[in-house]
């Protein structure tokens, strides 16, 4: 390793533990510009950077831009991974959250699974087939925002590797009570009803807007293996926002409805 390539990585690595830090203080911090990842893999050496002196118990992923509809509109060229933490992971189809924990942040209805087994590092590419068995749907919410505070004269290209380089704007996690029964729900095309404060229902992500969330498991687990890690036993996975993110605050209150899947609700407090 040369000391140019070395450097790099240390700065690389600097920025994982700046985003980290900012994580513990529930803020959202600049980041010097020249220690923005310039490639999908140095983004994800801040990733791990990030996650690695955590000290926090992985409970899953999450997966964004799953669709090539959506990674064209908001300008990404993959899918957006990112890890849950048990401490920001709650289990249950009623909960209250700490609102100061989640400052500017939003939620998203989400098909979530539990794995019922590993799916480990494999050498050849998986299917939705290939891992429907080991799925149990836990119809979810995902927690989205940010650490570092975005910068508007950056590219396109370079705010999307800032995502990905901060957790893939990974929040917290409430994943539903398991749905035992639910291979015969179309979940593509399930229209779900997310509304805030009684509000009206947020626009739904249907057709080509959507992917097939078990395909995107096995997506996921693809591009993990290429990257060193599996699924295991137990963790949590989501699949992508199935209506348009919307804003919380203290005092806030969420309804999500599953047709045939349950309801979800959530207190900001």
């Amino acid at each position: 390793m040369t000391d140019e390539v070395e450097s790099r990585l240390g700065d690389l690595r600097k920025t994982g533990r700046k985003l980290r830090e900012a994580w513990k203080r529930a803020a959202a911090d600049p980041v010097p510009v020249d220690t923005y990842p310039a490639s999908r893999e140095e983004a994800y050496i801040v990733q791990d950077a990030f996650a690695e002196g955590l000290e926090d118990e992985v409970a899953g992923w999450k997966v964004g831009a799953t669709s090539p509809l959506m990674r064209e509109i908001d300008g990404h060229d993959d899918i957006i991974p990112g890890r849950l933490f048990n401490s920001r992971t709650w289990r249950a189809s009623s909960c209250e959250i700490p609102i100061k924990l989640f400052p500017n942040s939003r939620i998203e209805a989400e098909f979530g699974f539990e794995l019922l087994r590993d799916i480990k590092p494999e050498a050849e590419c998986l299917a939705g087939d290939d891992v429907r068995d080991a799925l149990l749907l836990r119809p979810s919410i995902e927690i989205i925002g940010l650490r570092h505070a975005p910068p508007t004269a950056a590219s396109a290209s370079a705010r999307s590797l800032l995502v990905v380089a901060d957790n893939g704007s990974a929040c917290g996690c409430i994943a539903g009570d398991p749905v035992e029964n639910w291979r015969h729900l179309d979940l593509k095309n399930m229209v779900v009803g997310l509304s805030v404060d009684g509000g009206e229902n947020a626009e739904n992500f249907l057709g080509d807007y959507r992917a097939d969330p078990v395909e995107v498991v096995a997506e996921l687990a693809n591009h993990l293996r290429d990257r060193g890690f599996g699924l295991r036993k137990g963790d949590i996975v989501l699949t992508g926002a199935a209506a348009i993110p919307q804003p919380i605050r203290a005092g806030s209150k969420v309804e999500i409805r599953f047709p045939g899947a349950g309801t979800l609700r959530l207190n900001c407090v």
